[in-house]
This record gives structure tokens, sequence and C-alpha cells, in this order.
């Protein structure tokens, strides 16, 4: 279910940057394709998406909470997915890491710093448990947030 979850969240992401690049959306339509997604992945899309140029909101569950607690987790959880695509063992390589590196809320990362964590557990971490550390040592192997 976690990579279905994650499939279908990065379909939206892409499905939605096709709709930004027409002039003139149909949200009712966007929604409606929202629900059929849901259907055929046999799961659920959380959206609230405002268009900024005209303040028109597209909205799917969007009273309803998901696992996903920030946008930026799954985004760096999906490049490394795409990654490991042509990295076959980039999951499994294990990031040491030390008290130092601790963010706020680290309910998994806090249990590991002495045995460090592989990139598959850290990502884990960050979409279960919105585990700060572990998307920023994600982050980190994908190049980014050097200040992190």
């Amino acid at each position: 279910m976690k990579s279905i979850l994650l499939l279908t969240s990065v379909i939206v992401f892409t499905s939605f940057s096709a709709f930004a690049s027409t002039k003139q959306i149909n949200y009712s339509q966007a929604e409606e394709s929202l629900k059929n997604l849901e259907k055929s992945f046999d799961g659920k899309i959380g959206v609230y998406a405002i268009n900024t140029g005209n303040n028109q909101i597209i909205t799917n569950r969007a009273d309803e909470r998901f696992p996903v607690q920030s946008t930026m987790k799954l985004l760096s959880v999906a490049a490394l997915l795409k990654q490991s695509n042509s990295s076959k063992n980039l999951l499994q390589e294990k990031v040491h890491y030390t008290k130092n590196d601790l963010m706020f809320w680290h309910p998994v990362t806090g249990q590991y710093v002495t045995s460090g964590m592989t990139l598959a557990a850290l990502s884990e971490a960050a979409i279960s448990y919105s585990d700060n550390t572990a998307a920023n040592l994600i982050t980190r192997k994908l190049g980014g947030g050097q200040n992190l």
C-alpha cells in the first residue's frame, strides 16, 4: 500500500504539471480525474491546490488527514527511488549520522544514531512517520541541503 500511495502521489504531481501547461483548466474535470485515479489504484489522494492566477481551487479529500506530512519528503523519496532505478543497491546503502544531525521530530532516526540506517529505512521513516532527520539525510544524499 505504501508504494501505491507514493506512486499515486507522484502521478498526481505529474498530472497537475500537465494541467498547469494549459490556458484553461476545467476544475471539475481535474477533481473527477483524481477520483478516478483513486479508484484505479485503490487508494486515497489528498489534494488542496490553488491557482494563484485566478484563485480557483482544486480539492480532493481536503478535510482528511494523510500520513505524508510534508510535500518535500514525498518529493525527496520519489527522487531517491528514481535514482535507485539506475543504481541497484542504492536503497541498501547505509547512512551514518550523529546526534548533532537530529532535527525536531525524529521518531525513527533517533533510535538508530549508533548504527545508522539504510536509505530504504530512511525513506520509510520520512514517509510513514514524517521523520524530519530522515528527510534531511535523504536530501543530503541527493546533493541538496548543504546547510541542513
